[in-house]
């Protein structure tokens, strides 16, 4: 299997960026998209859902191994076919997910957290649930691991 670029090294820097760059535009304009408690607020979450991972993914990463050991076939990661495929199937799961953590208790419990701020900005978007491995949202990707 080849080694894949870890994207998070462009991507976090970029985030970052981006964020300083809608603050600098939203002081120029003299639009409030930013109170410090609620960025406070956002950062924290994102932190707290990237500690309680490293937990609790080990264990989702068990399951995943456990299921992909039992697959029915292999999808071949060379073929042009099998990215836009598996692109549609990914979020065909997040589809489902994000239905379901709007309308079943359960997972609205842990997925609220996402919604709370009272301001949209960039930074909203770190708001994380410490919980969503927990409460078993993975289960939507696990499908498609056992084709």
């Amino acid at each position: 299997m080849p080694q894949f670029p870890n994207i998070l090294l462009h991507a976090v820097p970029a985030f970052i960026l981006l964020i300083i760059v809608e603050v600098v535009y939203a002081y120029h304009i003299q639009k409030e998209l930013y109170h410090v408690k609620d960025t406070a607020t956002s950062i924290v979450l994102g932190l707290g859902n990237l500690f309680t991972g490293i937990l609790t993914k080990a264990i989702i990463l068990l399951f995943f191994s456990w299921l992909y050991t039992y697959r029915s076939f292999t999808i071949p990661y060379t073929a042009w076919w099998a990215w836009v495929l598996l692109f549609f199937a990914d979020d065909f799961s997040y589809y489902w997910f994000h239905r379901m953590a709007h309308t079943v208790r359960w997972f609205w419990a842990s997925h609220v957290v996402h919604h709370s701020s009272e301001h949209y900005n960039l930074a909203a978007a770190l708001r994380q649930t410490w919980t969503g491995n927990l409460t078993g949202s993975f289960i939507f990707w696990s499908r498609g691991c056992h084709w």
